[in-house]
């Protein structure tokens, strides 16, 4: 671990292998953690990262969020849930620490083994309504034809707030994205 800043309301360490819980009840955490190529942000509560000897990283909430950053892009990891950084890559998408084996065998394939339509496909076929926040992760690492379907099976058990559209989802807006993920992620 490497601090690069510590002043200022901008915490920020770089971490590169091993493990590290994070306990914070503060309402403006103000850490950072550098991982490879993308930033999480502790929001408040506690998760633990934890990185291999092959720089595979792994980020579990077990209360509140963390939200993920790379490449202007954002990702949210809520608690319950867990998401895997490879090194040179995107962040996984996220899924519950009690899923099926099956359908993280699958999230994996996905998101690191070039599954495709048929991983997404899959991921769909066994989700449980717990796994809505997985779909909506999903969703921007599916092509536009699943998008639609992606959309449709998450509004059977939470509808989007208003404000948010199937055409807005399909096109991948960020603030639809956010926001109907902050909409269901108080409900599961």
């Amino acid at each position: 671990m490497i601090l690069l800043k510590a002043k200022d309301k901008g915490n920020k360490l770089k971490f590169l292998k091993g493990s590290i819980r994070v306990i914070n009840n503060n309402l403006f955490p103000y850490l950072t953690i550098e991982i490879d190529h993308s930033l999480v942000y502790d929001r408040g509560g506690t998760f633990e990262i934890t990185i291999d000897d092959n720089s595979y990283a792994n980020i579990k909430v077990e209360y509140g969020y963390v939200e993920i950053e790379q490449n202007g892009r954002k990702f949210y990891v809520d608690d319950g849930y867990t998401c895997e950084i490879r090194p040179n890559t995107h962040p996984g998408v996220p899924y519950r620490v009690d899923a099926s084996d099956e359908l993280k065998s699958e999230i994996r394939k996905l998101d690191y083994e070039g599954g495709g339509d048929e991983s997404v496909q899959k991921i769909i076929s066994i989700a449980t309504e717990s796994d809505m926040l997985t779909l909506l992760g999903l969703i921007p690492r599916s092509s536009e034809s699943y998008r639609s379907v992606l959309f449709n099976k998450i509004s059977a058990y939470y509808p989007p707030p208003p404000g948010v559209t199937l055409a807005g989802i399909v096109k991948l807006d960020p603030d639809m994205l956010e926001k109907w993920w902050f909409e269901i992620e108080w409900q599961i």
